[in-house]
């Protein structure tokens, strides 16, 4: 349940091709802005995800990984392919 619109935040963050909670709320970027991916120790919640349309080739690569493996939990591949780097941007080609 949202509690409020949060596409004012959205709107706040042009520059942000996925935006993804943590369940640590306690700290974070203090100055209102966004945690860097390489600076958040805390896991993502898949619960709520706001992404452009740049995000769908990563979007694909995590469904499909998912397909293949599907005992694996899909939040915690989700943090998995963040952490080691997998490209969230649209690829040239695409």
């Amino acid at each position: 349940i949202l509690v409020d619109d949060p596409s004012p935040f959205f709107a706040a963050q042009p520059e942000a091709e996925l935006l993804v909670p943590t369940d640590f709320t306690a700290l974070g970027a203090m100055d209102g802005g966004l945690e860097e991916v390489h600076v958040a120790d805390h896991v993502m919640n898949i619960g709520v995800i706001y992404a452009k349309p740049s995000v769908l080739p990563f979007a694909r690569a995590w469904r499909e990984f998912l397909r293949e493996n599907p005992s694996r939990w899909d939040q915690t591949v989700f943090n998995e392919m963040i952490k080691r780097g997998h490209s969230i941007r649209r690829s040239k080609e695409a």
